[in-house]
């Protein structure tokens, strides 16, 4: 049924149009069904959002470089040190998102790579040769290369269970 078949005053055909519960066109531009205004209390709140899959990292701007690399890669189960540039990261996080962990990322400019060289004893002494490189349960597992023959050898999920960023049930391996 088409309404400029139906031979009515704009105004009643408005109304008709505004109250249902389609949106539609009229006098040329797209009415929206009414609704009854907020109250002014709720006006003025922002609406409630989602929390975003990673929250900011804390930094203490006392911290040096390798005790800042020593506590994220302490305090997240799963770590990826990458370039911004480095192609090589998305695979990894996508390999990561498909068994259902969502690693911490941390991208990686050109002039913080040689302050990170000097961190060996963490165990990023490589990143700048080698990135990405991964960090599972405070272990360093390497580059892509090990982290896919660590999935295709079937220790990879068990190695993520360890380390808590897995549920058992929640794994289909």
């Amino acid at each position: 049924m088409s309404f400029s078949r139906i031979p009515l005053p704009i105004t009643l055909l408005g109304h008709i149009l505004m109250t249902s519960n389609t949106s539609a066109k009229v006098s040329g531009g797209t009415h929206k069904p009414w609704s009854p205004p907020l109250p002014p209390a709720l006006r003025r709140r922002n609406p409630p959002r989602a929390l975003p899959h990673h929250l900011p990292l804390a930094i203490d701007v006392e911290e040096t470089t390798e005790t800042r690399i020593q506590r994220l890669i302490s305090e997240n189960p799963v770590v990826i040190f990458s370039r911004s540039s480095c192609c090589m990261c998305h695979v990894m996080k996508h390999l990561l998102t498909s068994i259902n962990v969502h690693p911490t990322v941390i991208q990686l400019d050109d002039h913080e790579i040689p302050a990170l060289t000097a961190a060996g004893d963490v165990g990023v002494s490589a990143v700048g040769d080698s990135a990405p490189v991964v960090f599972i349960g405070g272990e360093r597992v390497g580059g892509p290369e090990s982290l896919v023959a660590l999935h295709l050898s079937g220790h990879l999920v068990p190695k993520l269970i360890e380390a808590g960023a897995l549920r058992k049930d929640s794994c289909s391996q």
